[in-house]
């Protein structure tokens, strides 16, 4: 789960679209997610189904961050189209991604001894999604109805959905990190149990 704890905040992290430091960060958070996968598959084998979307996620955000540097010289039009599909495709896999990982937390409570936080990250998370794509939404809105009410009126859409998405987002880094311990714990409090049989099948 260290390795989920830090991908989750780096590939949730919703910066300006146009930046590409935004989409660095993400191929970033990408690798610790593929490096969660590995870690967590080994007690829960659905956590593998995850890895296609992982690398779909990886691939869009490698991508995103080549096609910034690609259309940077080109029309402002083509830039606020690449920027608002890049923007769009990372955050919906990231979405996706999680959405799945945190319904198996949710049935493998188990393995994390702290099922309270399990279904909080599971409910917090989905009402970042809410507001991730709203956010998403009223960018379109605010690109395409330029210098008009609408873009007025999506660009407040905006700035509200995105403040309160980093809300959600740092109570969801909570509940994750929480996971992380109890995860840990967990697997500790198991290692010291088997350790303490075999030392028992040896003095026997």
């Amino acid at each position: 789960m260290n390795f989920f704890t830090v991908g989750f905040l780096l590939a949730n992290l919703q910066l300006n679209p146009s930046w590409t430091v935004g989409y660095a960060l993400k191929t970033v958070g990408a690798l610790f997610m593929l490096g969660g996968i590995a870690e967590l598959g080994g007690f829960a084998k659905e956590t593998l189904r995850l890895r296609s979307i992982a690398l779909l996620f990886l691939g869009s955000c490698i991508a995103a961050v080549i096609g910034s540097f690609v259309v940077s010289g080109g029309s402002g039009a083509l830039a606020s189209a690449d920027s608002a599909v890049n923007s769009a495709a990372t955050a919906a896999l990231a979405i996706l991604f999680f959405i799945r990982l945190g319904d198996i937390i949710r049935d493998n409570a188990e393995l994390f001894c702290d099922e309270p936080a399990a279904k909080r990250f599971v409910s917090r998370y989905r009402i970042f999604a809410y507001l991730t794509a709203v956010a998403a939404a009223a960018d379109i809105v605010n690109r395409l109805t330029g210098g008009t009410a609408a873009a007025d009126a999506s660009g407040v859409v905006i700035l509200a959905a995105r403040l309160a998405g980093y809300v959600m987002l740092i109570l969801c880094g909570l509940e994750m990190n929480r996971l992380r311990i109890s995860f840990d714990a967990v697997q500790t409090r198991n290692m010291g149990f088997t350790d303490k049989g075999s030392e028992k099948n040896i003095k026997f």
